[in-house]
């Protein structure tokens, strides 16, 4: 995911076949095994939540949406679905589901040079080369991109 990404992840919570009581749920989320509290102001859904023994008469969904721009690039996020039965501090029969996200960098380095390095746009033609992380090549002209790759 980028950054600047909107995260949705679609959880569900159940009891399987037992009905005899109720569940607790919560997100966790870990940076870089350290888990943060913060990050809840910017969900749009509960972080947490109870669910009465009539809830879970089939499967909940406990879906969890965050702001985008919450996280910062390079970021390994683990996000934690954690249930428990209810009213037992998620002690009582536990049950975790987990999912590691990386938030994407952009790339570093690298440079571009233009030939020429002057000249008017409506009458020159100029091709810029990129060299370093993402090689590319691009020209002003009728032509979209062309397929020149150069390295500087």
């Amino acid at each position: 995911m980028n950054a600047d990404d909107r995260l949705i992840l679609d959880g569900s919570v159940s009891t399987l076949n037992d009905h005899t009581y109720g569940l607790d749920a919560k997100w966790i989320l870990l940076n870089n095994a350290i888990e943060l509290t913060e990050w809840t102001s910017r969900a749009y859904t509960p972080v947490s939540n109870k669910y009465s023994i009539t809830d879970l008469a089939t499967d909940v969904l406990f879906p969890l949406s965050i702001q985008r721009n919450t996280f910062d690039a390079g970021d390994q996020l683990t996000l934690q679905l954690v249930a428990a039965k209810e009213n037992t501090g998620y002690q009582t029969f536990k049950a975790i589901s987990s999912l590691t996200i990386m938030v994407n960098m952009p790339p570093k380095g690298g440079g571009a040079i233009s030939q020429p390095t002057a000249g008017f746009i409506s009458n020159d033609r100029f091709r810029l080369y990129e060299h370093g992380p993402q090689l590319m090549c691009c020209q002003q002209s009728s032509v979209p991109a062309c397929n020149h790759r150069t390295t500087a």
